[in-house]
């Protein structure tokens, strides 16, 4: 026969607060928490742009730094992440790097902030990159594209009359009417 067990704690009125506080602050802070934060633990990483494509994933692109990070000046590849569901995530690997960008400034580096777009068929990956020695004045923005969200991208230039001083992040958008938008951080306009 089985046994009803009763367990009551009764608190004083004016304790109970306090308790609360501290059980509420326990389960927040507890380890299981945070087991899947940062997603990200294998590489080290910054910048990334995210978007949801047709196949239901997440695709998480940021700039990848080298092992040990020693400055943003040697970022030179591009990563890829995706999840269906925010907890298990898939590291899709590498998508680019400065050696595939035969216009690139010829130290490599510089790999910042990206963007991905899609449109009839075709992924648009967006990528700030020097295409100098003298860095900071030589920024473009390149274009490489696939027709698989996360693989074979191939390079494919950069955006002709855009340049220059610190183009760096861009972001784009595509309206309702299917017209994309690029916006970059820093673009000073000639004079």
């Amino acid at each position: 026969m089985l046994k009803k067990l009763t367990v009551s704690a009764k608190l004083p009125a004016k304790n109970a607060r306090p308790f609360f506080i501290i059980l509420i602050a326990y389960a927040s802070f507890s380890t299981a928490g945070f087991s899947a934060n940062p997603f990200i633990t294998s590489i080290y990483t910054a910048d990334p742009s995210a978007h949801v494509w047709s196949d239901g994933r997440l695709y998480v692109y940021p700039s990848r730094d080298i092992d040990p990070p020693q400055g943003c000046d040697l970022m030179d590849h591009y990563h890829a992440f995706s999840t269906e569901d925010m907890v298990n995530w898939r590291d899709e690997g590498e998508i680019l790097n400065a050696s595939q960008v035969p216009w690139g400034r010829p130290e490599g580096g510089f790999m910042w902030a990206p963007d991905c777009a899609y449109r009839n068929g075709t992924y648009y990956y967006y990528f700030p990159h020097p295409s100098g020695s003298h860095w900071n004045d030589t920024w473009r923005i390149g274009v490489a594209t696939s027709s698989k969200p996360a693989t074979d991208f191939k390079s494919a230039g950069y955006i002709e009359g855009i340049g220059g001083f610190a183009m760096i992040d861009p972001a784009v958008f595509m309206d309702d009417d299917g017209q994309a938008y690029i916006y970059c951080a820093e673009y000073r306009p000639k004079r």
